[in-house]
């Protein structure tokens, strides 16, 4: 969100005959100019949704609103609780499907 609490959204746009995520770097080095979170890749077809913050574009099939981007902002994570979690050699199996 910017001072006025609007949500700022780079829209990279490729044609149809490109895939979405050869606009990756274009569109970050557009948003870091910026101070902007949020990328939308696209090519009119397929979408790519990115936060910066949080890893890789992933596919969407519709459009964030501004109130399901937002809350990003509410997320805050607690160093403490990642310091005491525990990992076994099952770590990832569990966190990435709970029912292993």
């Amino acid at each position: 969100m910017d001072e006025k609490g609007f949500l700022l959204i780079v829209l990279e746009a490729k044609s149809e005959d490109k895939q979405p995520l050869v606009g990756k770097e274009q569109a970050r080095k557009y948003a870091k100019s910026l101070n902007c979170r949020f990328i939308l890749l696209s090519n009119g077809n397929l979408h790519y949704f990115w936060d910066l913050e949080r890893g890789n574009p992933y596919l969407v099939t519709s459009f964030p609103t501004p109130q399901s981007a937002a809350v990003y902002h509410r997320i805050e994570p607690d160093p403490k609780r990642l310091m005491e979690t525990p990992v076994e050699d099952d770590f990832i199996a569990l966190t990435q499907r709970p029912t292993y």
